[in-house]
């Protein structure tokens, strides 16, 4: 596993601002003269192979929890590329070793310890997100918002007036 890691690691560095715009934008790739088709089907190649070592390594429950729940955790609180990797891979550390240790100290399994502690990540980060969603929209208050819709309305009405 850790000569995969190290390989993701290379492909990852040495691909990613091109794997970033093909993902993203594969028309604005093409027009650039990348081949998107090349560097999806060797991202997509590398992920393959590290599930199936990872389903070997680890089995099938850990996998899918390492593949998805990190990733989804780092979404919830970043919406920059970049701090989204960087998280996802502290989140992925902390919920292993932090899963291993409650594995161990409660003698149960590592790998439904390690998926369990990524479920709560998960939900703690879905809360956090929730609640900094809901306190922005009580911050701005009602008579705020009655204002400014009055405002948008009346800027759309000189628009529309002008155009006619």
């Amino acid at each position: 596993m850790l000569g995969m890691l190290l390989v993701n690691i290379v492909f990852l560095t040495l691909s990613y601002q091109r794997l970033k715009i093909t993902t993203f934008d594969p028309e604005f790739a093409t027009s650039l003269g990348m081949r998107s088709t090349w560097i999806n089907t060797a991202f997509m190649f590398l992920v393959s192979v590290t599930v199936t070592a990872g389903f070997n390594a680890a089995g099938a429950i850990l996998v899918i929890a390492l593949v998805i729940t990190p990733p989804a955790t780092a979404y919830l609180l970043s919406k920059n590329l970049p701090t989204m990797i960087a998280l996802t891979v502290v989140i992925a550390v902390v919920g292993a070793l932090a899963g291993f240790w409650f594995a161990y100290v409660l003698n149960a399994a590592t790998s439904a310890a390690i998926s369990v502690f990524y479920g709560v990540l998960f939900v703690l980060a879905l809360a956090i997100e929730r609640f900094i969603k809901l306190r922005r929209r009580r911050l701005v208050r009602p008579e705020a918002r009655s204002v400014a819709t009055a405002k948008r309305h009346d800027e759309y009405t000189a628009t529309v007036q002008a155009g006619a």
